[in-house]
Parts: C-alpha cells; structure tokens; sequence
C-alpha cells in the first residue's frame, strides 16, 4: 500500500518549490521550448504566462477587440514593439 503524506510534508515541499521557483522569477536563460509546437515559419513557440487584475486584463481586452485581434496576439505584439530599439530618423 502506498503511504500519503502528511499535510506538514506536503507543506514543507510547497515551501521549498516555492523557494526555488520565487528566486527564478524572471530568469529565462534554461527556457527550452515545452511543446515543440512548430510556426508557420518553422521555429518552435513557448508559452509565457502574464498576471492581470481583473480590471488591467478588461482594458486589454477592450484594446484587442478594437484591433480585431485575440488577447494573446494583441499581448505579443505590444510586448515586440516595446522591446524593439527606436528606429531613429
């Protein structure tokens, strides 16, 4: 028969995964692509996921039906926009 753990075990492995993943916040140099989910192009896509608050996350909405597009390509190409350089004139 297998033994469950108990609830103080399962709560001190939440805490060390908590402490692993909160002190990676923000690092993305191990990426690997998940899914191997291949582009239209050929390269592989990756999954990022964002926190909104519900009133954040209506505003963007509101701004991608006005686009015409979904959320999360109306995300990705306000996020590539912001991370391009200027082009100086």
């Amino acid at each position: 028969m297998i033994e469950m753990p108990t609830e103080k075990e399962v709560l001190e492995a939440e805490a060390v995964l908590r402490r692993y993943y909160e002190s990676r916040r923000g690092d993305v140099s191990g990426w690997k692509p998940a899914d191997g989910r291949q582009t239209t192009k050929g390269g592989v896509t990756s999954v990022f996921s964002v926190r909104f608050t519900g009133e954040e996350l209506r505003t963007v909405q509101a701004a991608a039906e006005r686009k015409e597009m979904p959320i999360s390509t109306f995300v990705r190409k306000a996020a590539l926009e912001a991370a391009e350089p200027p082009i100086l004139d």
